[in-house]
């Protein structure tokens, strides 16, 4: 029987137990297959600062090593900015156009509404404080390969993965904030609804989670004609303070200047 994403994730997140964690790693060690996906799924952690790291021993066993791994990976827009540059150099007229587009991604795009701001993106995240949590479902790679994927602005890699994450609790909860703002991205704006709306916003979905996400609901709310809704989310704002409520007074500003 060989490993499975979730069983590279288990032990690459520590969730396991200490004797199925040497079991499969004896397993791994024995099986070049395994050892590959096992390598792999390390690799892919370290840009979501996994917490251990996979090593052979003096005996040439498979062992976790447990310390903090700093990110490794460029930012997304230093990568593309990277790639989109080597044109240049050999061939001038493509690489024009390449930094033509670099351009037209650097510089701010209209916002949906004319006062308040676009569509905000949710802050870096690691989901390993939530595979650990109480109600979730360890190990749930779609869930981290998700966020990865957000994360690399790749939003609909990550609406793919988020659709088939099955979790319980805060992380489910954390789950739909990401895929709520990745269909948002997309203009999926019918179904960022669905799944954002029914949030306890006021509650449970925390800074620095908690502005953007809601927000992204108002965006939501507007682009697909609820204005009622809409509005009525504007005077929570006003009433909720600090980077929401100065959200919303832009907005009323800027609709109130268009009349």
């Amino acid at each position: 029987m060989h490993l499975t994403d979730d069983d590279c994730l288990n032990l690459i997140l520590g969730l396991l137990e200490p004797a199925a964690e040497a079991e499969l790693l004896q397993h791994a060690s024995e099986c070049p297959d395994c050892e590959h996906r096992l390598q792999e799924t390390a690799a892919a952690q370290e840009v979501l600062r996994a917490t251990r790291v996979l090593h052979r021993d003096s005996g040439g066993r498979l062992c976790m090593d447990s310390r903090h791994l700093q990110p490794t990976a460029e930012p997304w827009i230093i990568r593309l900015a990277r790639s989109l540059w080597r044109p240049v150099i050999r061939y001038p007229l493509a690489g024009a156009a390449a930094a033509l587009i670099l351009l037209w991604i650097l510089l701010p795009s209209e916002p949906l509404v004319p006062g308040g701001p676009a569509r905000v993106a949710l802050p870096d995240f690691d989901p390993a404080s939530y595979l650990r949590g109480e109600g979730a479902a360890a190990g749930d790679s779609a869930f981290v390969r998700g966020v990865a994927a957000y994360r690399d602005r790749d939003m609909g890699r990550a609406i793919a993965e988020l659709r088939r994450a099955r979790l319980e609790g805060a992380a489910e909860l954390q789950r739909r904030v990401f895929l709520g703002s990745a269909l948002a991205w997309q203009e999926e704006y019918e179904e960022a609804v669905a799944v954002l709306e029914p949030l306890p916003f006021e509650y449970e979905i925390h800074e620095p989670f908690h502005a953007p996400a809601w927000w992204t609901l108002y965006l939501a709310l507007r682009e697909t004609g609820r204005r009622a809704a809409a509005d009525s989310l504007l005077d929570i704002f006003t009433a909720e303070g600090g980077e929401l409520a100065d959200w919303a007074h832009a907005e009323r500003r800027a609709r109130a200047s268009e009349h």
